[in-house]
């Protein structure tokens, strides 16, 4: 799911990085064909590039907040989240292993040796 979002947002900036370039031809365009003069091609094309890039910031920050939502109601967890679990873990295990070490009953040592009663 998350692979599908990333492409998805990908195309998008494509899109815009190729729409700049086309912004940038048309006005050469209308630069050559002395609708504008360089100065203003150039200063047509800056305002042009600012309005697309604050653009791209508005729809990157809107994916995220999208994606965001959509993983909290799958209920997908947060890398934080997942740290502060396996912090939780291991305190738990370290516990666990503690408790176990106190409640292992100490064992007496028998003697291995057969005595007459046994053989028989």
């Amino acid at each position: 799911m998350l692979d599908l979002i990333r492409k998805s947002f990908e195309a998008a900036l494509g899109g815009v990085s190729a729409t700049q370039e086309k912004l940038k031809e048309l006005a050469d365009e209308f630069v050559v064909r002395g609708h504008l003069t360089k100065k203003e091609g150039s200063d047509l094309l800056k305002g042009l590039k600012a309005t697309a890039k604050e653009s791209q910031k508005k729809l990157g920050s809107s994916i995220e907040v999208q994606v965001r939502k959509v993983m909290k109601e799958l209920g997908v967890a947060t890398s934080s989240e997942v740290k502060a679990l396996k912090g939780r873990i291991a305190k738990l295990e370290k516990d666990l292993g503690k408790e176990k070490k106190k409640a292992a009953p100490k064992r007496k040592a028998t003697s291995s040796k057969k005595t007459a009663k046994d053989t028989k």
